[in-house]
Order: C-alpha cells, then sequence, then structure tokens
C-alpha cells in the first residue's frame, strides 16, 4: 500500500480511500474515492477483507491511498524503503545504487518461522556488514510469532502464566505496530530513517478565523497540512 508506517492507523472504518493500478496512473473509482464500510481483521496473518462503500474493479497488485484523487500523497512508508526492485527510489536508481535497495525475504504465502527471521538479518549483514536493530511487526504476525514460542515455554515459580509480554529474537526487539500491514514484518536500523520537514504541522489558516463553521451542521471545521516525507539513508541496512 502507499500508507506510511509511522504514521495514522493502516486502515479504520470510516476512512476515505482510492484504489490505483500499481503504476499509481489509473484510479478504480475515477478519482471519486470509497469510503471503508467494515474490517475483518487478519487472524495469524491470513488475509483480512475490506467493505467499502460502493463497488469497484480491481486487480492484485493495486495499491490503496488516502482519499480520492489523492495519488502520491502520502509519506514514502517503510514497505518502499525495503523494496529490492532495480528501481528509481526517491530519485535514486537502485541499479545503480545497491545502498539504496532494501532487503526483501518472500514468504510465498505460508506462515511465519523462525527461518524467515534470519534469513532477514542474515540479508542485511551480507548487504552491510551488520545486522538491523529491531523487528517490527504487525498484530497478527507478532500472535503468530508468540505461537511458535508457547511450547517452549518453562515456569519456575508456582504461578502459571502461559503468555508473553515482550519477545526477542536473536537478542534483537521484537515489537508490535498496529500501523503495519497484516502480512508484513519488517527488521530496521533506526539510525537509516529520517523526517525531512518542509513545514511543520499547523493550520492552514493562521491569519483569519481557523475555525470555521462547517454549514449544515452543529459544529466548526479548521484544516491542518505538513509538509515533508521520510528520507532513508540506507535502505540496504533494512529488511521486509
Amino acid at each position: 500500500t502507499a500508507f506510511g508506517q509511522y504514521g495514522s492507523r493502516y486502515l479504520q472504518i470510516g476512512d476515505w480511500v482510492d484504489v490505483y493500478d500499481s503504476t499509481l496512473t489509473t484510479s478504480r473509482t475515477s478519482g471519486a474515492g470509497v469510503y471503508v464500510n467494515s474490517i475483518t481483521p487478519s487472524v495469524a496473518g491470513a488475509a483480512a477483507t475490506v467493505v467499502f462503500s460502493a463497488s469497484l474493479s480491481s486487480t492484485t497488485g493495486d495499491i490503496v491511498v488516502r482519499g480520492g484523487g489523492r495519488v502520491n500523497k502520502s509519506y514514502t512508508g517503510l514497505y518502499a524503503m525495503t523494496d529490492d526492485a532495480s528501481v528509481t527510489f526517491q530519485n535514486i536508481a537502485r541499479g545503480t545504487y545497491p545502498i539504496t535497495k532494501g532487503n526483501h525475504i518472500a514468504a510465498g504465502g505460508v506462515s511465519l518461522t523462525e527461518s524467515m527471521l534470519q534469513q532477514m538479518n542474515s540479508a542485511v549483514e551480507i548487504a552491510t556488514g551488520d545486522g538491523f536493530d529491531e523487528y517490527l511487526m504487525s498484530q497478527a504476525q507478532w500472535d503468530q510469532y508468540l505461537s511458535l514460542a508457547y511450547a517452549q515455554k518453562r515456569f519456575m515459580d508456582t504461578k502459571v502464566d502461559k503468555g508473553f509480554a515482550t519477545a526477542k529474537f536473536a537478542d534483537l526487539d521484537v515489537i508490535k505496530d498496529v500501523d503495519i500491514p497484516p502480512s508484513m514484518i519488517y527488521g530496521i536500523t533506526k539510525d537509516t530513517v529520517k523526517f525531512g520537514e518542509v513545514a511543520k504541522l499547523g493550520f492552514m489558516d493562521e491569519e483569519g478565523q481557523i475555525l470555521k463553521w462547517n454549514p449544515g451542521f452543529a459544529g466548526y471545521r479548521a484544516v491542518p497540512r505538513e509538509y515533508g516525507n521520510f528520507c532513508y539513508t540506507r535502505p540496504n541496512a533494512n529488511a521486509r
């Protein structure tokens, strides 16, 4: 998707979104957008189901963006940063400059295993000579990872607690994040993820009345805006 993973939640009921083809050229709603009516969450990494306010024809590889006709308005998220295709990324050719190419371990549609997590770390070590700092994963993948460890849990006192409050893998923190798509796990080197701020978050109208009456409703409205994007200094030090 085109959603930034360190920004607003991935998808919520009531969101106004649009669906584009993989080239971000053709809107499946002709730029009108659709609302999210309902969501059936992912369980253990399985596909989630989303019901929109109107029918549309989409295909595998289509991209969801915020709002109707708002293509390319979202921040560049971790998904794009960790892509390993030889394409142009933030105006730099990944095929020419390997430091800008991420590390992608394709799971092939199977459930999470410890081997996949180790492959992520090894891929970054081979590319950079060093590993990353932490694992970030969706709630669904967090649940799947913990399920791999239940059988190994041991009790050292008389209190029985079969769950886990924190988790690690290869001595790296495993962190769950509701902003991450259900099927994704990221390996992040934190100092390579920067935010390039052009204008701080604030209201568009700073000279007149910031709060304006919303005609037909018992309420007021204002328009906040922020200009910037995430900047990735070494995508090859990260993986998904």
